[in-house]
């Protein structure tokens, strides 16, 4: 019975976080969108070894989304052309990140984001957003995360300055039997 009282007490979603339920959270623009065929093909495929087809296929879905969301951005056009060529399949350098990655990102607080701060690829300001993801890269570099995974399906480094997103790993040499003296105990 006296579950029943805290049970009966407990508040809803909307009550924690200050919303009624005719308001729902608006966007002020559409973001590239896993709806799209392209894109629902893409991120189907295995993310390990994107083929050239898979490129292409993403290519497109941005292509789209560029024509249909009227967006001009350089960065945009430059992920497009890049995903077109051959270049991320025949650069050896390029790889891929685990699908967990973006998971792993440090998260930009809403409070830190600036109202002229925008997302490079989409070009949309981030808090155009009512819950805006935004993450940032090693190199400082901020993106919707909506945008940037797809980047991450295919190469491992920042589309704004090809730095790379992770540390490569030192090796560390093991020291040879030669060097070692038993005499220290």
């Amino acid at each position: 019975m006296e579950w029943k009282k805290r049970i009966g007490s407990m508040a809803s979603y909307e009550e924690d976080h200050n919303i009624t339920k005719e308001e729902k959270p608006k966007q002020a623009a559409a973001r590239p969108s896993r709806d799209d065929p392209a894109l629902a093909a893409f991120f189907s495929n295995d993310p390990i070894s994107p083929s050239e087809s898979n490129l292409h296929s993403l290519a497109d879905a941005l292509r789209n989304y560029q024509m249909n969301a009227d967006v001009s951005s350089p960065l945009l056009n430059q992920m497009i052309s890049l995903l077109s060529s051959n270049s991320l399949t025949s650069d050896p350098k390029s790889s891929t990140l685990p699908p967990d990655f973006p998971d792993t990102l440090p998260r930009v607080p809403k409070s830190r984001l600036k109202p002229d701060d925008a997302c490079p690829i989409c070009t949309l300001p981030h808090l155009s957003d009512k819950y805006p993801l935004v993450v940032e890269l090693r190199c400082n570099h901020r993106f919707d995360l909506e945008c940037i995974v797809p980047w991450f399906r295919v190469s491992d480094t920042c589309p704004m300055c090809r730095g790379r997103v992770v540390k490569e790993r030192e090796v560390v040499a093991e020291d040879s039997e030669e060097e070692f003296d038993d005499t220290y105990g």
